[in-house]
């Protein structure tokens, strides 16, 4: 859970008496047991290497996972290349043309989110991603233009754009891509000035993010769109490069036990994170869903609404959506720890902080209940 458990900026801007009380909040954060790195890991990418290495990839997969990381100086969890396994399968259903193994094993992929970005004096805000009413004609219309323009040009014949889902297009390199990036939801709502690529191959690829931003302005699709009162899509995001994964070598069979994780999440990289080593997941639920049956068996539940409220420090709506996960959440869990018919939950940051909650922990009255600012205010 992203947002939840590290400080939250601006959070003690705020007079206490307006902050909201919490209750079951603040007793799981005084009562629970605490682990907290020597160092919090602040990188751009933590929350998908996180995701990563939650999953204990390394008891389904080969030794030689480590393809897929990036071999750039700044490796990065191939955030593209998993994200990929979920999109090319659902889309077969679909009837759109599926990537094959043999175009995708050996290659390098990168996400590129289609959004709309807005000028703000002299500096480009990413305004928009994903959620833009984008339609797979659209988005396929939009990728083969720019696969066309750029295929007269041998020097750019390496890689291929494909559109895999509306909000998610993905390129296809035959050559490393050598560039820190940075994910979308990091720069949503900012000035791009701090966030644009970095690294070897950097001014390669902003040199086509300028040329990508020229042919989708030029686009009749964006003029139909904005005919109809909805957002150009006029620009792109580069993010989560990283090598293919090797799919005929590297998965292996998953236990068949019907005791195996079930996964609730709506983040497509760990959907296909789930997909590889083979357990099931479903989207997330609007509320907690309780455990039927009296037997042992881990749920993961991945809760992404609060960290965009702190990306964007709009501590006002990380309030209220704190607010909604306890009502949601929060009570259920507390009442089935209490009688035993949860063993045990642990609540994860991607910066390595973990709280861990049980019964007996419960029990530690002793310990005085804090409110929930105590824990979370900066400093």
């Amino acid at each position: 859970m992203p947002g939840l458990l590290d400080p939250v900026p601006y959070l003690d801007k705020l007079p206490h008496q307006e902050l909201p009380e919490l209750s079951i909040f603040s007793t799981i954060l005084s009562r629970g047991r605490w682990s907290i790195p020597e160092s919090l890991n602040d990188s751009d990418n933590c929350f998908y290497d996180c995701l990563y290495n939650q999953f204990a990839l390394n008891k389904y997969v080969d030794s030689e996972s480590s393809k897929w990381q990036s071999q750039s100086s700044q490796k990065q969890t191939a955030i593209a290349a998993v994200s990929l396994l979920h999109d090319r399968e659902k889309y077969v259903s679909e009837q759109v043309q599926p990537l094959q193994d043999s175009e995708l094993n050996g290659k390098w992929i990168m996400r590129i989110d289609p959004c709309f970005m807005t000028p703000d004096r002299d500096q480009l805000i990413m305004a928009r991603t994903q959620n833009m009413a984008i339609t797979m004609p659209e988005a396929q219309q939009l990728v083969d233009t720019i696969n066309n323009f750029f295929s007269a040009f041998a020097e750019e014949r390496f890689w291929k754009l494909y559109a895999l889902s509306p909000d998610r297009w993905y390129i296809v390199s035959d050559k490393a891509i050598n560039i820190h990036t940075v994910p979308p939801e990091k720069v949503l709502g900012q000035s791009l000035k701090a966030y644009l690529l970095s690294g070897e191959d950097s001014q390669h690829w902003l040199n086509l993010f300028n040329e990508m931003q020229m042919i989708l302005h030029q686009s009749p699709i964006n003029k139909q769109r904005l005919a109809e009162k909805k957002l150009p899509i006029n620009s792109v995001w580069f993010w989560g490069a990283g090598r293919a994964v090797e799919f005929s070598s590297e998965i292996k069979e998953a236990s068949s036990s019907a005791l195996q994780p079930l996964i609730y999440t709506d983040n497509i990289f760990a959907k296909g994170l789930a997909r590889i080593i083979r357990q099931q997941e479903r989207d997330l639920p609007g509320e907690y869903q309780t455990v039927v049956g009296n037997h042992e068996r881990e749920f993961i539940y991945i809760v992404e609404d609060l960290m965009q409220a702190v990306n964007n420090r709009d501590i006002f709506s990380w309030v209220g959506l704190l607010q909604q996960f306890e009502k949601r959440y929060l009570q259920s869990l507390l009442k089935e720890i209490q009688s035993g018919h949860i063993k045990q939950v642990e609540f994860i940051s991607p910066s390595g902080t973990k709280l861990f909650l049980s019964r007996k922990l419960l029990r530690r009255w002793w310990r005085r209940k804090l409110p929930f600012h105590a824990f979370l205010t900066p400093g």
